[in-house]
């Protein structure tokens, strides 16, 4: 701990802190919206407002990780409590699957991490 005196091009201190001394907890913004499935691309496409090609372009390049693991495939069907991130864009919890509608569409929750 006392070697760790650099990060980049940042000088940094570190020091112990016992973990029950810490009260910190998370805090998220909750996005509500409907989605055609619930594959990863679908998801993130209403996370981000972005299209899904575009997102499918960010799935591929690297930049979309599920579980900390990094996801290349587009299709891969979400579950309830799933994390994923996506560089540039933020970390977010796929909280609630929800109803389906009259055209085939599924109301869903995420939790994005602020």
């Amino acid at each position: 701990m006392t070697e760790i005196t650099r990060i980049r091009h940042t000088t940094v201190k570190a020091e112990l802190i016992e973990f029950e001394s810490m009260d910190w907890k998370p805090s998220f913004r909750e996005i509500k919206g409907s989605v055609s499935s619930f594959r990863l691309d679908a998801v993130l496409s209403m996370a981000l407002k972005q299209s899904r090609s575009q997102v499918l372009l960010m799935i591929q390049s690297g930049n979309v990780f599920l579980d900390g693991r990094s996801c290349t495939e587009n299709a891969k069907p979400l579950e309830e409590g799933d994390v994923f991130s996506v560089r540039g864009h933020g970390k977010y919890i796929f909280a609630q699957k929800g109803t389906c509608s009259k055209k085939g569409r599924y109301q869903v929750m995420l939790k994005q991490y602020i």
